[in-house]
Parts: C-alpha cells; sequence; structure tokens
C-alpha cells in the first residue's frame, strides 16, 4: 500500500511540474531564510553565555554629567574597582582591563609584525572569566610582571609548530614578555577583543597610579562578580551614596554615577562611548527587526503553499471521487485524505459526504 501511494504521489508531482517546483522550492527557501535569519539572532543573543557566572557578573559604568551633557564610559578610573571591593562585601572578586591603543611592533627572531589587540588586566582576570587553555596555567599566569598570554592564533603566527611557552617576545625593540600561557582564541561572541594580555604591573608606575583617587581618567573596564542572590538594585545604592556622600545638590547639573550593568546586556548597550569602536557592540533593535522579518517571511511562504495546495484542491478532490466509486474502501480513503494539504482535505471530505 505504501509502495502504491509513494508511486502515486510521484506521479502526481510529476504531472504537474511547474506546480511541483513552485509550491516545493518557495515554501523551502522560506524556511531556509527563517531558519538562517534565527541562527543569526541566536549567535546575537550568545554574546558572553560561554561564562559560567555571566549572571552574577556586572560592569561598573561611569556615568556623568557635565554642564547638562550627560557621558556614558564602559571604563572607569584605576581605583575604583579595589575601592569597591574592600567597602562592598556584597563583592566576591573585582578584574579590571585595558586595551593598549596604540600598537605595538613585536618581533620573535626574524618574525616582526605590528599589533593592535594588545591589552593589560588584573591577575584574576581567568579567574573570573572563562577562556580556554591550551597551554600553561591561565590562573597564575598573569601573577607576574612582564609575562604574558598569547592566543592560539597568535602562537602559531609567531612560533609555527613549536612549543611557545617560555618564549621572549621582543616589544618595541626594547621590552621582553615571556610567554606563560596560551589561550584559545576569544570566542566570536564575546565583547572582548585580545590577543596579547598582559598584567598591569607590566606597566611603569602602574603601584602609584592606583593608589591615587583621581576620577579623571576612566580609562579601566572593571567587573565586578557578586556573591549569590545579591540585591544588586541595594548595593548600587551604597555605591552611590559612596561616590556622592551627603546631601544632593538638586540645583547641580553636574553628577557622577557607577551604575552596574549585567554581563548579558554589555552587548546591546550603545548608549556608552565606544572609543576606536573597540567594543563589539549590537543595537538590540536591529534583533527584534531580524526576528520580524523571519516571521513574516515564514507566514508568507506558508500562505503561498496554502494558496498553491487550494488551487489544487478539486483536482485531487476529483480523484478521491472517483476511488470511491471504483469500490475503494473507507480506509484507504481516508489515508488518501492524510496525504493531502489542508484544504484539499475538506474539499475530499464534502465530496464523500456528498456522495
Amino acid at each position: 500500500m505504501f509502495r502504491k501511494n509513494l508511486f502515486i504521489a510521484f506521479r502526481s508531482l510529476k504531472k504537474d511540474l511547474s506546480y511541483t517546483i513552485t509550491n516545493i522550492v518557495g515554501l523551502s527557501i522560506g524556511i531556509t531564510c527563517c531558519l538562517l535569519i534565527l541562527s543569526f539572532v541566536k549567535y546575537e543573543l550568545s554574546f558572553d553565555n560561554f561564562n559560567k557566572n555571566k549572571d552574577r557578573l556586572y560592569r561598573v559604568n561611569y556615568d556623568i554629567v557635565m554642564g547638562g551633557a550627560q557621558t556614558v564610559s564602559p571604563s572607569v578610573p584605576v581605583f575604583v574597582g579595589p575601592s569597591l571591593k574592600s567597602k562592598f562585601p556584597e563583592i566576591e572578586a573585582v578584574t579590571r582591563f585595558s586595551p593598549e591603543w596604540i600598537p605595538r611592533t613585536i618581533r620573535h627572531d626574524n618574525i616582526l609584525f605590528d599589533e593592535k589587540n594588545f591589552c593589560y588586566a588584573d591577575s584574576n582576570f581567568f579567574r573570573v572569566f572563562d577562556f580556554k587553555p591550551l597551554a600553561g596555567d591561565l590562573q597564575t599566569a598573569l601573577s607576574k610582571p612582564n609575562t604574558l598570554v598569547i592566543t592560539e592564533a597568535m602562537a602559531q603566527k609567531y612560533f609555527g609548530k613549536s612549543d611557545p611557552i617560555g618564549q621572549v617576545l621582543l616589544f618595541n625593540n626594547k621590552k621582553q614578555f615571556v610567554i606563560a600561557a596560551v589561550m584559545q582564541n576569544v570566542p566570536s561572541n564575546s565583547h572582548f577583543t585580545f590577543d596579547f594580555l598582559t598584567s598591569f604591573y607590566s606597566s611603569p608606575g602602574f603601584d602609584s597610579l592606583e593608589k591615587k583617587e583621581y576620577w579623571n581618567n576612566p580609562n579601566y573596564s572593571t567587573f565586578l562578580l557578586l556573591r549569590p542572590n545579591t540585591n544588586v538594585a541595594s548595593l548600587y545604592r551604597k555605591i552611590d551614596s559612596w561616590v556622592n556622600p551627603g546631601p544632593h545638590n538638586t540645583a547641580s547639573r553636574n553628577s557622577t554615577h557607577l551604575p552596574l550593568e549585567p554581563l548579558k546586556d554589555v552587548h546591546f548597550n550603545t548608549q556608552v562611548f565606544n572609543y576606536k569602536n573597540f567594543l563589539v557592540i549590537t543595537d538590540f533593535k536591529y534583533v527584534r527587526i531580524f526576528i520580524t522579518i523571519a516571521i513574516l517571511i515564514l507566514l508568507i511562504a506558508c500562505a503561498n503553499y496554502i494558496n498553491l495546495s487550494t488551487a489544487k484542491s478539486a483536482n485531487r478532490a476529483k480523484e478521491v471521487g472517483l476511488r470511491k466509486v471504483v469500490g475503494s474502501y473507507r480506509s484507504g480513503l481516508i489515508n488518501e485524505m492524510n496525504n493531502m494539504s489542508g484544504v484539499a482535505i475538506i474539499a475530499a471530505a464534502i465530496v464523500e459526504s456528498a456522495s
């Protein structure tokens, strides 16, 4: 029975080839476009989700108003992170991150390149964020000055198949960095961008800079790992009281605040000042637009399929009626009807009941 129905199905498809191609190809293209768009949406929504503590990670933004003009920076002054950790027990860990904006010339033997993605971080950076190691220990790689963590792509670029651990890279022909660990390439769905990472204490004078409470150098992206079940709104009010002690001057047009932004929202925050487009940011309205387009494409494809099937329903109904006249069993008619599209099923049922 199955072979007979399969033969009849192929014969029906072959009988009206233009209809078959139009119907099947149209629906296939619609579903394919919908799936491709939804895969892009899924990718956008996956940013920074590889961190196991993503729900407890928050970035400290620098929200200042000067003369009535508001500026929101994704980084804060250097002393803010350690000060928050010492003053508020709700914070389990603090880590900072800062890019080097000037390209560096990096040399190994006769291999020489100008590299842009050179960055600094705290020694606990890899304890807060979950990047995957390939060689060496990421947990301790930044515990000493002038040590370096490089990505897999940079390891292959400078060392080929040889072991890079313990090797030396020369920066700007004068400063040497020892490679302590190699990590997998930074995932494409991460808002971070770096190929070389070293400790802040590799930078001369960082010790003294860190101890000065200057509010005019917001150059350090600061992330807080909060303790479980922390009331974020309550913590922000405490931080705001620390930043702005005493009664607020409502007449002043100047203010400073340190709002806490969940890590999952960082990729979609277009309000922050994105210097040199370093941060990978997408406006969430485009995600909504793409979702709407995917739904519309699918609805249009389904509507076209139904309309074309409806146009053929009369012929299919005649075929079912003829089968009944020549003595087909009721179960066979039901199976035939199950092979028909929605409107065709209804039409066949009407023919059967009328006869």
